[in-house]
């Protein structure tokens, strides 16, 4: 009968570092956000196939997102998301001169 090293499933370091290396190059020059969210332990910071992700994450990362004051004397515009199969989503937003400032969603 032959005998089997105990621990057949584990890899040295040095092999690890051959297979892996590729794989995360590739990844990470392909898809750099499931990169981060892989090797480097960061949060997903949108859904995965959502329609406007590129465009909020580069709104982000610009400093187009922040905190801006609600202006009482305006009306406050609600767009609506029914959704399917999922939570109805509510948007709300003032309109004030060329700016278009969401306040919240609920």
């Amino acid at each position: 009968m032959r005998s089997w090293p105990r621990q057949t499933t584990l890899c040295s370091a040095s092999v690890s570092r051959r297979v892996c290396r590729p794989t995360r190059s590739h990844l990470r020059a392909i898809y750099p956000d499931e990169y981060e969210h892989v090797y480097e332990g960061m949060c997903r910071q949108a859904v995965t196939g959502a329609i406007y992700r590129n465009e909020l994450l580069a709104a982000d990362k610009e400093g187009r997102i922040c905190r801006v004051p609600y202006d009482a004397s305006k009306p406050v515009d609600t767009f609506w998301d029914l959704g399917y199969f999922d939570n109805v989503s509510i948007w709300l937003a003032q309109s004030i001169g060329f700016e278009f400032r969401f306040k919240g969603m609920s």
